[in-house]
């Protein structure tokens, strides 16, 4: 039976205080009217989706990432890392995450499930590979800003504007540089941070 510790870390290496990103499916009621309850129902389990799938991939990170995490000062302490978690746990828990993100999305349209299954794709490929190549790396983050707020908007059924792409874009862009900004703002401040390779360029 899971305790309660278990379950507690379990939610944490599920990174719940990253979840806030994906209020940006949401942004599509501002932007669009929205007349039914349906239309709610769909942007609720889009984000619900991206939610879990995005902590299905924090999951495949921390798994890709053990031995660089722990080197770091900060990322040691993670569940994995710490070794408070077994990576079969990591493992389990991960499937679990992803049959939740599956049944959301399919909840919401069958063009949201598509987005949301490509997202997960793209952040696989960035885990794996895209976050060891400059520029791309970057590039994939913005991208998954891109595809939330697209989502937002194809699930409640509309087309969305050529602006509102470019302008998510250009803010998704900013975020992504500003977070390898951070990472690099560190390296001077604490010499026992792992420096990734991407950054070394």
């Amino acid at each position: 039976m899971l305790s309660l510790k278990k379950f507690k870390n379990l939610f944490y290496s599920a990174r719940p205080r990253q979840w806030s990103k994906n209020l940006i499916c949401l942004s599509a009621v501002i932007i669009t009217p929205v007349s039914n309850f349906e239309q709610i129902e769909n942007i609720i389990w889009v984000t619900l989706g991206f939610i879990f799938a995005s902590s299905f991939i924090y999951q495949i990170n921390d798994l890709v990432d053990l031995q660089f995490d722990k080197l770091d000062s900060i990322k040691c302490k993670r569940p994995l890392a710490s070794g408070i978690l077994s990576k079969r746990e990591i493992i389990y828990f991960s499937i679990f995450l992803f049959i939740l993100f599956i049944f959301c999305a399919l909840k919401s349209s069958n063009e949201a499930f598509f987005i949301t299954s490509f997202y997960t794709l793209i952040q696989i490929l960035y885990c794996k590979l895209l976050k060891n190549i400059p520029i791309f790396d970057i590039y994939a983050i913005a991208l998954g800003f891109i595809l939330r707020a697209l989502s937002g908007v194809i699930a409640v059924g509309a087309i969305p504007s050529s602006w509102f792409l470019i302008t998510t874009g250009f803010m998704a862009l900013f975020l992504a540089t500003q977070k390898r900004k951070f990472e690099l703002a560190r390296v001077s401040k604490d010499e026992t941070f792992n420096l990734r390779a991407v950054l070394r360029i």
